[in-house]
């Protein structure tokens, strides 16, 4: 019983420290502050569709020094025979801190310095489903490597090319390196669909979540995962 405690207690925190999903193809244990407005996102929290349309503020905890970059996929899109088909919501390179913090020094917000953008900022459009299930939206930070572009196998993508991306491959062949920090929230269309889509979704065995539509937020990390893994743990015990 002792040893089975330990590696829950265990598993729970690595859980709690992760920024992205579980299973999600890259990782980190550290947090990059993306919010909507008001609303701060917390990893895995679902929000409306109508809070996340437009560019978020981002920010790290303290002042970075160089460039970045900063990427949003959504790898829950299906082709329609049903293939995997992820989409590139964001990237945009010459990320810099800010001279300024926030919040007392907690938060230093990331600037664009009026970079172009490779693909701008795209809101979430999951599609509607029955029962309706959500998209992972994960927002990931790397360091830019000097005489930054982008590698031949992605020149096609851009603002108005999006679908089929690699974000991994990406990362390694524009030589990003690690994830620096990331976060990551949820969205679902609740729209009745008309006919089969042919789209992706997150697997069957998520639970339903309460839609966040507004106000400050702070929601338990990984909760789905927690959930899961506690039944696991009811078994054993």
């Amino acid at each position: 019983m002792y040893l089975l405690s330990t590696v829950v207690i265990s598993l729970l925190a690595n859980i709690a420290s992760a920024q992205t999903p579980p299973e999600f193809v890259l990782e980190t244990s550290n947090n990059l502050q993306v919010a909507f407005g008001q609303i701060l996102v917390s990893p895995g929290l679902l929000l409306d569709r109508s809070v996340s349309q437009s560019e978020p503020s981002v920010a790290t905890s303290s002042a970075l020094e160089g460039t970045y970059v900063i990427l949003m996929v959504d790898p829950d899109a299906r082709s329609p025979d049903g293939s995997p088909r992820e989409i590139l919501h964001w990237l945009q390179p010459g990320v810099t801190s800010s001279q300024q913090s926030l919040q007392n020094g907690t938060s230093v917000p990331l600037s664009t310095n009026n970079t172009a953008a490779i693909a701008s900022y795209r809101g979430p459009a999951p599609p509607a489903e029955l029962p309706p299930r959500p998209h992972r939206y994960i927002q990931l930070l790397f360091a830019q490597p000097q005489d930054f572009t982008l590698p031949e196998a992605f020149s096609m993508f851009n603002s108005q090319n999006r679908s089929g991306f690699d974000i991994a491959r990406f990362a390694t062949e524009a030589n990003l390196g690690p994830v620096l920090a990331a976060n990551y929230f949820l969205t679902q269309n609740t729209s009745v669909p008309t006919a089969a889509t042919g789209s992706g979704a997150m697997p069957s065995s998520t639970s339903p979540v309460t839609m966040f539509t507004g106000g400050a937020a702070s929601v338990g990390v990984g909760s789905v995962s927690v959930l899961g893994l506690l039944g696991v743990i009811a078994q054993l015990v």
